[in-house]
């Protein structure tokens, strides 16, 4: 059996994807340089797995159908709102549209770190902050600020975000970048 890239995530509805790809072209004016992430890619990652065997894809299914059942998490929303970036917007590397709090999610979270660390996953070390990556920045021209770019989006309605299930994802690099494949789903009942 081979190996694979994996992540577990929540994939936005298409009208999601639309609405962050008008997001990206609002914000990519040429003074960021880096790996925008194509909007059909992008994710809400609930747990990067790393490289795993193809040996291990029924457990972590069954990890994932278990953290969606025990205690039964039904279909929910969340709202995206914000955006961010990762140290600080005036020293961006990583700029993401970040997600409202939400105790269904968090339940989700916990439940899912519960139950993989009952197949052999150590639990997270750091704390759970929800957001979809949209840019992975390399340099910016000049002591680029983004507080001023995003402040005018702190005026956009909020997009409300359905969630009905989680995947499992394998990850492939590609010369035109990652390609996602979905290979296992839990969905919420």
């Amino acid at each position: 059996m081979n190996d694979l890239r994996a992540f577990i995530a929540i994939k936005p509805s298409k009208e999601i994807i639309t609405r962050l790809g008008a997001i990206e072209t609002r914000l990519n004016t040429g003074k960021i340089k880096g790996a925008w992430v194509k909007p059909e890619n992008a994710h809400l990652t609930l747990r990067f797995l790393g490289s795993i065997n193809e040996t291990r894809l029924d457990e972590i299914e069954a990890a994932m159908k278990l953290s969606v059942s025990r205690p039964l998490i039904r279909p929910f929303t969340l709202i995206v709102s914000g955006i961010g970036a990762f140290p600080s917007l005036k020293a961006p590397r990583i700029i993401w549209i970040g997600i409202d709090n939400n105790d269904t999610l968090n339940r989700l979270y916990n439940g899912l770190e519960q139950e993989l660390s009952g197949v052999g996953f150590e639990k997270e070390g750091r704390a759970f902050h929800p957001h979809l990556t949209i840019c992975r920045v390399r340099s910016t021209s000049g002591a680029y600020d983004l507080t001023s770019a995003v402040a005018v989006f702190q005026k956009d309605e909020p997009i409300v975000f359905p969630v009905s299930s989680i995947g499992l994802y394998k990850s492939v690099s590609t010369p035109k970048g990652p390609l996602y494949t979905l290979v296992k789903e839990a969905r919420l009942r």
